[in-house]
């Protein structure tokens, strides 16, 4: 889908300047858009069966998205979505079908819940969450994990970030604000810590919706999103041509440099807020926040996607 896109927008680039132009390439919890509706078991559950190796599936899979809230992006309204509950539903659906979701700016987040507990075990590499980059074209997404001690079923417990290669240079509890165009087919401003300014770019050429600010939204004014800042990887090759790097590993839709880790992730790099291991021993929720706030040029923003969240 991404590489559709890339092609795309090269093709257009190459019409408009009649040259080559292509792309080679808790304490207290952090303060999360929490979904305005409760949508927790709301949604039909997979089937708990036995799981038989060789099989078609997986053992765990995704039976609730509790909340999808995207950040502004072009790929945000291009299905006509009006409610939460269509959104969780519609995000459900694309996950099933191993279809992407795009997460939109930097902060925007999936909430899942799996199927049933998944324990840590030794060795790591448990969980699986999958997104579409490949080589420079990585759109990394910070993982938070909580578990279910109390067995409710419900994600009313601590997250937990799993650590990546760029933990030590990443800026927690890092805000943005995103402000709803006055009028459609408009960039989309944000605020973010520290007064920085910005704008999501509106990209008529290719995502000619009116607005990428998310149609469901509770506040059609502004919304605020929080999250784990990682420092932009774009590089700007030449003009029209740039690069979006990816980091060693542990991060969603990232091209790691060891290819047999890409996608896999660990329990046991869950940490606490002051740094520390948070030493789980199971999970049942899931967290992806997208976790860069940048563009690419022509490109637009850096946008997590996710395709698939599973364990076996």
């Amino acid at each position: 889908m991404r590489k559709l896109r890339l092609l795309m927008r090269v093709a257009y680039i190459m019409l408009l300047l009649v040259a080559t132009a292509c792309l080679r390439g808790k304490e207290e919890e952090p303060p999360f858009v929490v979904c305005p509706v409760d949508t927790t078991n709301t949604q039909p559950e997979i089937e708990e069966r036995p799981w038989e190796p060789g099989e078609v599936g997986h053992k765990i899979e995704v039976d609730t998205v509790i909340c999808y809230m995207p950040a502004p992006g072009q790929f945000i309204n291009k299905e006509k979505i009006g409610t939460q509950e269509e959104a969780n539903a519609w995000a459900l659906e694309r996950l099933r079908s191993k279809a992407y979701i795009s997460l939109g700016a930097f902060g925007g987040h999936l909430d899942v819940r799996l199927s049933k507990t998944l324990e840590a075990r030794e060795g790591g590499g448990e969980l699986h969450i999958l997104g579409n980059a490949f080589e420079n074209s990585s759109e990394p997404g910070v993982v938070w994990v909580m578990a279910d001690e109390n067995n409710n079923g419900e994600a009313d417990e601590e997250w937990y970030e799993l650590k990546g290669s760029a933990d030590s240079i990443a800026v927690r509890d890092f805000s943005v604000t995103y402000y709803k165009p006055s009028e459609a087919r408009r960039d989309t401003e944000w605020k973010a810590t520290g007064d920085s300014t910005g704008v999501v770019r509106y990209m008529g050429e290719f995502h000619s919706q009116e607005y990428y600010y998310p149609a469901w939204q509770e506040n059609q004014e502004s919304y605020t999103l929080t999250g784990t800042m990682l420092p932009s990887q774009v590089v700007k090759e030449a003009e029209n041509r740039y690069l979006l790097k990816g980091f060693e590993w542990g991060y969603v839709d990232n091209y790691d440099k060891d290819k047999t880790k890409r996608g896999i992730f660990s329990i046991g790099n869950a940490i606490k807020r002051d740094g520390g291991a948070a030493q789980l021993t199971s999970i049942r929720f899931v967290r992806i926040v997208s976790g860069t706030l940048a563009n690419a040029g022509w490109i637009g923003e850096v946008s997590t996607e996710v395709t698939q969240i599973y364990a076996d």
